[in-house]
């Protein structure tokens, strides 16, 4: 019976992550056309979940279990701080839509999966308390950095802005 809940973790954890990344790709085009920084942003977003479910899938290591909610955890909360500040590149919040809804949905499903996973891994509740909490503020941690990097590199990078309609005065 436990094999088959950390199969069943194990598949939650990679199918949430995976669906996730090739959602982030499928929605590089769009964001590519309007914000650049984001299209890039997205595409490196979505590899690296995709290369993260080979790792889950090839060698399910507690290691792997940890990166894997870093990478869940910091994308749901980067999302949390775009869609209540202005998002770097842009001079507004992103909006909450409906793919943004669904990819954070697939990226806490594989949270969840992993929460498991370590549960069984870990044996103690307070061992498994202790190492979700310094995963989530990990998490905290990297998207707090990665915000405040976009926000920063804005002016170097100037090319990667949103476009906006240039105003003509006659």
């Amino acid at each position: 019976m436990a094999i088959l809940k950390d199969r069943i973790n194990v598949w939650l954890a990679a199918g949430g992550m995976g669906i996730a990344g090739f959602l982030h790709l499928w929605i590089v085009p769009e964001h590519w056309e309007h914000t650049p920084a984001h299209g890039i942003f997205f595409l490196f977003l979505g590899i690296v979940q995709l290369v993260w479910v080979i790792f889950l899938l090839k060698g399910n290591s507690l290691f792997v279990q940890k990166l894997g909610m870093i990478l869940a955890a910091s994308s749901i909360l980067l999302w949390v701080l775009t869609i209540t500040l202005p998002a770097p590149f842009e001079d507004s919040r992103e909006e909450v839509d409906a793919i943004g809804i669904a990819v954070k949905l697939f990226e806490l499903a594989s949270v969840i999966g992993l929460v498991n996973m370590m549960r069984l891994t870990l044996g103690s509740k307070s061992r498994l308390i202790r190492v979700v909490v310094i995963q989530i503020i990990l998490a905290f941690v990297i998207a707090v950095a990665a915000y405040t990097a976009g926000r920063a590199s804005e002016s170097l990078f100037p090319e990667l802005r949103e476009e906006t309609q240039e105003l003509h005065h006659y």
